[in-house]
């Protein structure tokens, strides 16, 4: 069963079947589909990052590869274009992350800088050392007027072996706000014989993992955070200080990670790594040109020798909040065969189980129900595709 705890006072505020009840209808609108193959248009974008709206649904974009930030309205018209490549203020040098505050501001993540700080209008408030928030290879959200970063599973490795994954929030302006909120440990990890330990890099970079729990988390509206970090069904609803306010689970047990699926696994990432470098060249140091394909295929290998895997498949595949405080969860079917997305208001309680589930998340959720994916159509031109959910039971 779906259940969701109120742990002030132990008392089961929701307890409903975990199937065969309670559907939810999504009712999907696309609102524009925003993208061209107009090279001299912002809106020809060369690689889609972070994206967010802002309080009044205007979708901002950063475009990693462009060196900006693209601001639409919701029907996919071009507003402005904030930031460009450089070294000055407003400028970016490597732009690799993005979140939106509610007023227009921005936060954006570059690499040399920092995390750079833009009011609504562009204005540079400056950047933010990224050491001061014990940034490494994190993710971002904004909640309630602070910055929440957290660890990737790669960032935890390289910050030194990857014991022990973080939540970190704090104000840009205070330098000595950052806290940790909340830390999750990584699962022993096996090789691809199925032996616990062993080397995790090779050639100077962090093995590959598979089948490690991501450390998923929710902004809420009031503050709140919503975290799930095991391989289980449980989300844990965390006040401001990182004290744990509720607990949202479901009887659902993880699979057992077999040789079959890290053969299948190590298959997929080699298959997919084939099919991004297929004709493609490189200039090596001595001159040489060498197919890209068997180069870069042997840098994977190499990785794939330190792989390691996790003991479970995590159920939790991905979790959200939308913009009206409501939590999307997407895990795996029981019998590991699909994906299904259960939904909980801002509070923990469940309000049912999708009757369709989306591919994937929205890339970012926005006012009155709007929802932003990043796609690329058949020509291999990447777009971005805002739709209007709602949400029917």
């Amino acid at each position: 069963m779906v259940s969701a705890v109120v742990l002030a006072t132990a008392l089961l505020v929701d307890s409903v079947p975990a199937r065969g009840q309670s559907p939810v209808t999504l009712n999907r609108t696309v609102v524009a589909t925003v993208g061209t193959v107009d090279g001299f248009s912002a809106l020809t974008f060369g690689e889609l990052g972070s994206m967010g709206f802002d309080a009044s649904g205007r979708l901002h974009v950063l475009d990693s590869q462009a060196g900006h930030v693209v601001v639409v309205d919701t029907l996919g018209r071009l507003l402005e274009v904030v930031g460009r490549r450089g070294q000055g203020p407003g400028e970016f040098r490597m732009p690799h992350e993005m979140l939106v505050l509610p007023d227009g501001g921005l936060g954006v993540v570059d690499f040399g800088r920092g995390l750079v700080l833009l009011e609504a209008d562009g204005t540079d408030r400056g950047a933010l050392r990224l050491s001061d928030a014990g940034y490494n290879q994190r993710r971002l959200v904004a909640a309630d007027g602070e910055f929440v970063f957290w660890d990737t599973v790669e960032g935890a490795l390289l910050a030194g072996g990857g014991d022990v994954r973080r939540v970190v929030r704090g104000r840009p302006e205070v330098a000595d706000s950052w806290r940790v909120v909340h830390e999750a440990p990584m699962p022993a990890l096996a090789g691809p014989e199925g032996r616990v330990g062993g080397d995790l890099w090779s050639g100077g970079l962090p093995g590959l993992v598979e089948f490690v729990p991501d450390l998923h988390v929710a902004a809420l509206p009031d503050g709140r955070l919503a975290v799930a970090d095991t391989t289980t069904y449980r989300v844990v609803l965390l006040d401001r200080d990182g004290v744990e306010t509720g607990r949202i689970t479901r009887d659902q047990r993880p699979r057992r990670v077999t040789n079959a699926l890290r053969e299948e696994a190590l298959a997929s990432i080699l298959g997919a790594l084939d099919e991004a470098t297929a004709g493609a060249s490189m200039r090596l140091d001595d001159g040489r040109t060498v197919p890209a394909q068997g180069y870069a295929r042997e840098i994977q290998r190499q990785r794939a020798r330190a792989m390691r895997f996790g003991p479970e498949v995590p159920v939790i595949q991905a979790l959200a909040a939308d913009g009206d405080g409501r939590l999307w969860v997407l895990r795996e079917t029981a019998d590991g065969r699909g994906r299904a997305l259960d939904l909980f208001d801002g509070g923990g309680r469940f309000l049912g189980t999708a009757t369709t589930t989306p591919d994937r998340l929205p890339d970012a959720f926005g006012p009155g129900g709007l929802a932003a994916w990043s796609v690329v159509d058949d020509l291999g031109v990447p777009r971005i595709r805002i739709e209007r959910v709602e949400l029917v039971r």
